[in-house]
């Protein structure tokens, strides 16, 4: 066996110049230069090889190399003893790199890079290795390596580009996005997917990057390689080396197509709310749970409280100032405690600056999260004030259709006790001189009757089933005719003036109803100005739109007639001015007033299609307006006026048909005494017999409406079999929803409300007569 040579030291005096550089050269080198021989023994060993492993260099001259590598060189960088004895080469063979496992004198075991090569010297084969930690590299790599599979692997579009705009990476994000394959984009510079609009705010992009500034987020709309448009956001950043210089950029690339449809849902969604807050006539606010901030209020908040939604904001609590002091404490009580952990529900009344009431139906429940915390308080108040106000109305309805069934009950028979009472009075009167001293008790039972009668008109007027008789009127002749007398009556210290507009339209109504409304109006005038004032009286002519006609519902929009009365007098407190219209309420003296008067006004206006409000401020006065709908043009207006001496008949005959016995001989009696021929009967059967059995024609059919068997209606078309143009004037002590079931109330009928007086009998007597 051939001896190995066998350096003294790891760096050996030079033999040469030559010799010597190459020791020079390995002792110098930064990278460890190891030598074995065909037994893969070391023979050299230089200074970076110590550094790397840790051992001396004399200790691991002669050491088999596998306790420094102890994995080998690996199968592809091997070389067997055999084929390094074979080498016979005086030049040194290089091998390719390879990559090994190092291990220290510590037992630490690393990455290495080698490069080898084959020598022979002194016809002995040797190998050499050059090695190079590359711990670090590794490190690099795999951080690397991590980072690419990173990249790759993530959903988002990440593309990278040098400071060109060339692209260098394209993840597979990127691919899914835009369509393109890695080899097809990188190389290319993203302005290729861009549109034209856009691609100098690439050109900016990059600009901003190299001179440092930061480049904010931005929306475009490439194309994709199927040519649809894709809407993404683009997110720029640096990216640098390690000594911080900048070489490029990476682009994290969205789709925000989803997010933008999201956001116009969400802006939809918003704007419907938006919507809904601004027009719901509920207010609702959202609060944190302390109550101490208002996060949303809407605008329905300022037509309830009266205040704005800004002052709810900077002061969370300012709600409860304007609620009634009457219901602050349970409202306070039932806001601050049940609502803590449950729901609450109130109504009370809200005071507005303009010191009108409202009734306010609140409703507060707490929101909770997931874990069943308290997050927000939401609060939805409801403004009742019109449903307690059309509530009032239905009681004051039932209130007044219980008076009037019991008026409706009464007024026949009351009504036929009156006519017997104003008939007979009529008839003793005339009966009577001048000078008879017993002319004034007839006179007293006669104002006696009248005001019965009066007091009956009253009960059924504000029921509403007083039977009227409407014709075309001139509103303003009525109020000048009703001056002259209200002058006389309210007294010199009252000064009355009137303020009536000229052509005004023609409404219809009853007349005598219509002065009553004015008489009433001005003596409740009068009483409110008991140290004098002024009373005032305007007509005009109006249209009253359709959003009044919403807070008043009975009334429809149109053309009116208006008719306001009003003074200057004490004036009505807003508890009393509720209570105006109420049947026998009065604030009068008991036995100065029957509660009437305003109900009565109220009844005949709206029995008259009309509309009746009252303004009133105490200490300053109370204004009544009444709106009357206006006739279409070209109505014409009757001729009025009353006769003054009661008509006279020719001696034609009358059929008198009554079951009441003592109403049927008054009226016999007053016909008569006007000149007419009577043929009595007590009911309907009794009244076909007499018609069959007379001899004489019949010249009108005056027949009570209501009778025991046969009908006065089905009278009248009885004998008006014989008869065909038989005259008929009906008379009826009933009201005017009875007569109305018996069909009567038309206008071509001729129609006689007991009681009545002599002239008026014998007014409706002749019109019957005279009929067409």
């Amino acid at each position: 066996m051939k001896k190995r040579p066998q350096p003294a030291t790891t760096n050996p005096a030079p033999a040469g110049g030559c010799e010597v550089w190459g020791e020079e050269i390995i002792n110098a080198a930064v990278d460890a230069i190891i030598t074995v021989d065909r037994d893969r023994r070391i023979v050299l060993f230089n200074p970076a090889a110590e550094a790397m492993f840790g051992y001396p260099g004399a200790e691991m001259l002669g050491q088999p190399l596998n306790r420094l590598l102890p994995e080998g060189f690996g199968p592809a960088t091997a070389q067997s003893p055999a084929r390094l004895g074979r080498t016979n080469k005086a030049e040194p063979t290089a091998s390719a790199l390879a990559r090994l496992s190092g291990r220290r004198v510590s037992g630490q075991e690393f990455p290495i890079e080698a490069s080898l090569s084959n020598t022979t010297i002194n016809a002995q084969p040797y190998l050499t290795l050059i090695l190079r930690d590359i711990t670090e590299r590794q490190r690099t790599e795999e951080a690397n390596a991590r980072l690419a599979a990173i990249v790759e692997s993530c959903q988002e579009a990440i593309i990278g580009k040098d400071l060109a705009g060339t692209i260098t990476s394209w993840n597979s994000g990127a691919q899914r996005l835009f369509g393109y394959d890695p080899e097809e984009m990188i190389g290319k510079r993203l302005s290729v997917l861009l549109p034209l609009e856009q691609l100098e705010d690439e050109h900016q992009i990059l600009a901003r990057l190299k001179r440092g500034e930061q480049v904010e987020p931005y929306e475009s709309v490439p194309l994709h390689k199927d040519g649809h448009l894709v809407d993404v956001s683009f997110t720029v950043s640096p990216i640098r080396d390690g000594s911080g210089c900048l070489i490029g950029s990476s682009e994290l690339t969205r789709d925000v197509a989803e997010r933008k449809a999201a956001r116009a849902r969400l802006h939809e969604s918003e704007e419907r709310f938006r919507q809904l807050a601004e027009n719901v006539r509920a207010a609702f606010w959202i609060s944190d749970p302390a109550r101490t901030r208002i996060l949303y209020v809407s605008p329905a908040y300022e037509a309830i409280w009266g205040r704005s939604c800004r002052s709810l904001y900077e002061a969370p609590q300012s709600w409860l100032e304007a609620i009634h002091p009457d219901d602050r404490d349970r409202v306070v009580c039932a806001a601050l405690t049940r609502q803590a952990g449950d729901a609450y529900d109130e109504e009370y009344r809200v005071v507005r600056a303009d010191y009108s009431v409202r009734w306010v139906h609140d409703r507060g429940f707490p929101v909770r999260d997931a874990a069943g915390r308290i997050i927000r308080i939401v609060r939805v108040a409801e403004d009742l004030t019109e449903q307690r106000q059309l509530e009032l109305q239905l009681r004051q309805a039932q209130k007044m259709e219980a008076i009037g069934r019991l008026a409706g009950g009464v007024a026949h028979d009351f009504n036929n006790i009156v006519a017997i009472i104003s008939g007979y009075s009529e008839l003793l009167a005339m009966g009577l001189a001048a000078e008879d001293p017993r002319r004034d008790a007839v006179h007293e039972i006669a104002r006696a009757g009248e005001r019965a009668a009066a007091l009956t008109r009253q009960l059924l007027a504000f029921s509403r089933q007083q039977v009227l008789e409407p014709r075309v009127l001139d509103l303003n002749v009525v109020v000048s005719e009703a001056a002259k007398m209200l002058r006389r009556l309210i007294g010199e210290d009252v000064r009355l003036t009137t303020n009536l507009a000229p052509r005004l339209r023609r409404v219809r109504a009853d007349l005598g109803q219509l002065d009553q409304v004015i008489l009433n109006l001005a003596v409740n005038a009068r009483d409110a100005m008991p140290r004098g004032g002024h009373l005032f009286i305007e007509t005009r002519e109006v249209e009253l739109e359709s959003s009044y006609a919403q807070a008043h519902r009975e009334v429809r929009p149109g053309r009116y007639v208006m008719l306001a009365v009003g003074d200057t007098g004490c004036g009505m407190t807003p508890e009393v001015q509720a209570r105006a219209f109420e049947p026998f309420f009065t604030t009068k003296a008991e036995g100065e007033g029957t509660g009437l008067g305003l109900s009565v006004v109220q009844g005949i206006v709206h029995q008259s299609g009309g509309h009746i409000t009252v303004e009133s401020l105490p200490g300053v006065g109370t204004t009544f307006t009444i709106y009357l709908p206006v006739l279409a043009e070209g109505t014409e207006q009757p001729p009025a006026g009353a006769l003054a001496e009661p008509p006279q008949g020719r001696g034609q005959v009358v059929l008198l048909v009554e079951d009441e016995e003592p109403v049927r001989a008054i009226t016999l009696l007053l016909l008569e005494t006007l000149g007419y021929r009577v043929v009595e009967a007590a009911n309907g059967e009794d009244a076909l017999r007499r018609v069959t059995e007379s001899r004489e024609t019949i010249d009108l059919l005056l027949t009570d409406v209501v009778m025991p068997g046969l009908s006065g209606r089905e009278l009248a078309e009885a004998v008006r079999c014989r008869y065909p143009g038989l005259k008929v004037l009906f008379q009826t002590g009933y009201t005017g929803d009875a007569v109305a079931r018996h069909g009567i109330l038309q206008p071509e009928v001729a129609l006689l409300q007991k009681p009545f007086t002599l002239n008026a009998l014998a007014k409706k007597v002749q019109e019957a007569l005279e009929r067409p």
